[in-house]
């Protein structure tokens, strides 16, 4: 059995310390995640780099609007990128849709700028999460691929997370967000195949606060799972 990832959304260095101490694998940086998350300043993602000693990915998302990237928002996408890659950053976050259909475009320029990319939940739109999928495994930089795991509305009808599963790979892992989810069913669909949890809103309060409690206690069901002990 594969350990179990554990990737934390973090604003903030304070976040950054706190997603470390309670055990995270790695960390997602991101601004206004209650209101629909952007990408953030450079200045911050500097700071919460100083603090990270484990993987951290940085969100590429010009606003907090949709995922659908028309010609305005995509050249303010690309100018992030370009701001990014002079800052160093290498790893990044994203997903961009368009109609149900994957925007394979935007994500090559992403590839072809140098970037490993980790894909968002831009996911859940596409109309053919198999195919999609299948295709995102063809590409070496893509590095995982996360998921609210709620049903994809397909032009046959829904399509549970159960059926994307047996085609899942270790090579492309698949991360669940926990907001909604109990414990138990999360625990049900790591057995099942699932590589992973994102730990977003779930463990936030309603003033976007990290919740410690919250965190610890998902990080403990996941290592538990693990069978290994809790390192602070």
């Amino acid at each position: 059995m594969l350990p179990t990832l554990i990737e934390v959304v973090a604003e903030t260095p304070m976040d950054v310390r706190a997603a470390q101490s309670s055990g995270a694998t790695q960390i997602l940086l991101v601004r206004q995640l209650l209101e629909g998350s952007t990408s953030t300043d450079t200045k911050t993602i500097e700071a919460c780099l100083e603090q990270a000693k484990i993987p951290i990915s940085v969100l590429v998302k010009p606003d907090t609007g949709d995922y659908c990237y028309e010609e305005a928002r995509r050249t303010r996408t690309l100018k992030i990128l370009e701001v990014y890659w002079k800052r160093g950053i290498r790893n990044i976050t994203f997903g961009a849709e368009h109609d149900g259909v994957f925007d394979w475009d935007l994500l090559e320029e992403a590839i072809h700028c140098g970037f490993t990319v980790n894909i968002n939940q831009a996911f859940d739109l596409v109309r053919n999460p198999v195919g999609t999928y299948q295709k995102l495994v063809q590409y070496p930089k893509v590095l995982q691929v996360t998921t609210s795991g709620r049903p994809w509305s397909t032009p046959d009808g829904d399509v549970p997370l159960e059926h994307l599963i047996p085609h899942t790979s270790p090579h492309l892992p698949v991360l669940v967000d926990t907001t909604g989810y109990t414990e138990d069913r999360m625990v049900a669909l790591l057995n099942s195949g699932v590589h992973g949890v994102h730990l977003g809103r779930g463990v936030r309060d309603a003033q976007g606060k990290l919740n410690y409690g919250s965190l610890d206690r998902w990080v403990n069901v996941c290592q538990n799972r693990n069978k290994r002990t809790r390192t602070f």
